[in-house]
Formats: structure tokens, C-alpha cells, sequence
């Protein structure tokens, strides 16, 4: 069906960050529920060493949503704009195994829910469709959904560094058992390790975005830094430019919270592409993106993130003496909160 493209790549279309260690951890014995140790005074000026340092057995529930809005016209579409709207929603815990001797964490990821809403208007085709993990109708039957069906309850973990980069996704076991189960023991193992392998790198993807990468620096109010990550317009790699400011610091009952703003800024690296069968180019691109981000220091723990981002692009494609332009705009809305 022709959806199944959409739903095959949902969680990999909005990542705005980055990624191996084999080691056993090592758990450490150095656990301080103030982090007082990340924070200096001097005189009226409060100083922040932006690092993820939660105590063991912490569990924290969130919620997380995004909403993306495209339109396409092409030759394809007869050359009239054709809209789309996908709004996911995922309910997860995360509970921290670990926290080893380099200050890399382990985390233990569950997910309670999963809820996906698309439609297109496509006048040809219109299309409205609406996964709920809790509900076992004809769409959580569908092929599409039966990874999203297999995450559901099935605890895994995560590695991730004190600066809030994912380094990786493990212990799987039990997803893999489920998704065999779910395709009805038929899956070869190259199947099953192509569907294992494009999981991990989705989840390593959608849970980054929880996550805030931070400076290794010593900051202040109004300091800033910059955190650059190559991704793709279509097949065109790009390199997404974030800058990060602190706007402020706030301290109550010995609690240290760091509000943050980002902006998004985006690099073309490459603008042509040619192969034997066909030449593409990107064109008349522009994105931009905003965002803010509540980080509570002394637990370790992003409290709130939001951010927004819009792209456009027109992309010309040239084969065997005929050619075809696409033009393409992208809108994406992000939020996370803490609920507990």
C-alpha cells in the first residue's frame, strides 16, 4: 500500500543529534543526588558543569510527541500539492541500571504505549489511518506495526555518556523473541537480523532526541555552544548546526535547574549527485528551527525539551533525456515532558 513507506521511516524524520563500548560496566560508588559538585559560585555569578549524573535505581516516566506536517508536488502528484500529517505518541519509562566509573549510564527502556495518526489528501488516494498499541484491531495486525507491537512491555537497555550522547542500544532478546512470534516463526535470520538492525539504529535515533548534548566546558548564564550532526535531504547529506545558549539558572531548596534555547542552522555539503542511471540536485533549500529545553542538573534528568523545525527543498532529477522537479516542504513539531 502506498502508506507503507511513510510508516516504515516515521521515527527516522526528525532527529536533530548524534552515536561503542564492549566493556562491563563497573558500577560506581559515587552517587550524589545534588550534584552539588557541578555547580561553583563565585560572587553573583552561578557556574554549571552540564553533565548527566543520576543516582542508581532512579525510574522516570515520560511522555513524548511528534507532529509532522509535509506537502509534496510533483509530476508524481500530477504537479498539484499533496499534504500529509503523522502525529506519534509514546509513553516510556526509563530506569537507571547503572552508572559505571566513566560516568556512562545505563538505562533500562520500557515502553507502555504507542499511538500513530496519518493521513494524506491525496485526492487519488486519500489515506487516514490510526495505530494504538492498546488496541488489538485489523491496523496492530498490520506488518507495518508489528515491531512497534513487539517494543511494547519488552524491557532493553541503552548506554549513554555523561554529555548525553547514546553510544548504544542492548539487550534486545526479548523484542527479537516477540517480532519472531509476530511474524509467525517464518522470518529467516538475515530477515530477522535486518529487522533487528534497522530497530536499533531507529530507537538509538528517537530516544537521542530525549536527550541533551552538552558542552565539556564550565558554563554560565549566556554561554553558548555548538553541536553539529550530518544527516540527509533526501540523499543529499547536510550537516544540521545547533546552537545552544543558557538563558537561565535557577536554585531552590537546593535543586539546580538549567533552562536552555536552541537554534537550528543547516550546511548543504553536497548539491549534485550523479549515478549511472540518473542525476539529482537539490535546490532553493531552506530550514530553519527553535527550541528550549529544561534540564534538571541535580538529578541528572531533562525535564522538558521542545523544539520546532521547517525545511524546503526542491529537488530535480535528470534520466536518459527526460527530467522531473519535486518540491517538497516539511514542518515538525517536538515535545517531551517528565511526568513524574
Amino acid at each position: 500500500m502506498k502508506y507503507r513507506y511513510f510508516v516504515t521511516v516515521l521515527i527516522l524524520l526528525f532527529a536533530i543529534s548524534s552515536f561503542y563500548c564492549s566493556k562491563k560496566d563497573k558500577s560506581s560508588s559515587s552517587d550524589n543526588k545534588d550534584n552539588k559538585d557541578l555547580v561553583r559560585k563565585s560572587g553573583d555569578n552561578i557556574f554549571v558543569t552540564l553533565k548527566m549524573k543520576p543516582k542508581t535505581g532512579d525510574v522516570h516516566s515520560y511522555k513524548m510527541v511528534i507532529s509532522q506536517n509535509a506537502s509534496q508536488q510533483s509530476e508524481y502528484t500530477n504537479n498539484k500539492e499533496v499534504s500529509s500529517r503523522q502525529d506519534m505518541e509514546y509513553y516510556y519509562s526509563m530506569k537507571v541500571a547503572e552508572v559505571n566509573d566513566d560516568g556512562v549510564i545505563a538505562y533500562k527502556v520500557n515502553y507502555d504505549s504507542i499511538k500513530v495518526n496519518y493521513s494524506e489528501d491525496n485526492p487519488q488516494n486519500p489515506i487516514a489511518l490510526a495505530y494504538n498499541s492498546n488496541v488489538k484491531d485489523s491496523v496492530y495486525k498490520m506488518q507495518e506495526f508489528m515491531t512497534y507491537n513487539a517494543m511494547i512491555g519488552n524491557e532493553f537497555k541503552i548506554r549513554v555518556s555523561a554529555l548525553g550522547e547514546i553510544k548504544e542500544v542492548i539487550e534486545m532478546d526479548k523484542i527479537e523473541s516477540r517480532i519472531a512470534k509476530e511474524f509467525g516463526d517464518t522470518l529467516k535470520p538475515e530477515e530477522k537480523t535486518q529487522i533487528m538492525d534497522a530497530l536499533k539504529t531507529q530507537l538509538k535515533e528517537v530516544i537521542q532526541s530525549q536527550f541533551q548534548i552538552f558542552s565539556n566546558k564550565e558554563l554560565a548564564k549566556d554561554s553558548s555552544w555548538t553541536f553539529t550532526q550530518q544527516s540527509t535531504i533526501g540523499s543529499f547529506p547536510i550537516a544540521n548546526i545547533v546552537t545552544y545558549k543558557i538563558t537561565d539558572i535557577q536554585q531552590k531548596d537546593d535543586i539546580t535547574k538549567v533552562n536552555i534555547a536552541a537554534s537550528l542552522d543547516f550546511k548543504v555539503l553536497e548539491n549534485n549527485i550523479k549515478d549511472k542511471q540518473m542525476t539529482m540536485s537539490l535546490e532553493n533549500e531552506n530550514g530553519t528551527g527553535s527550541g528550549t529545553v529544561v534540564f534538571n542538573l541535580s538529578n541528572g534528568t531533562v525535564e522538558k525539551k521542545q523544539y520546532e523545525k521547517s525545511l524546503s527543498s526542491t529537488i530535480k532529477m535528470s534520466a536518459k533525456g527526460q527530467s522531473a522537479t519535486a518540491k517538497r516542504k516539511d514542518s515538525i513539531v517536538y515535545t517531551l515532558d517528565l511526568l513524574n
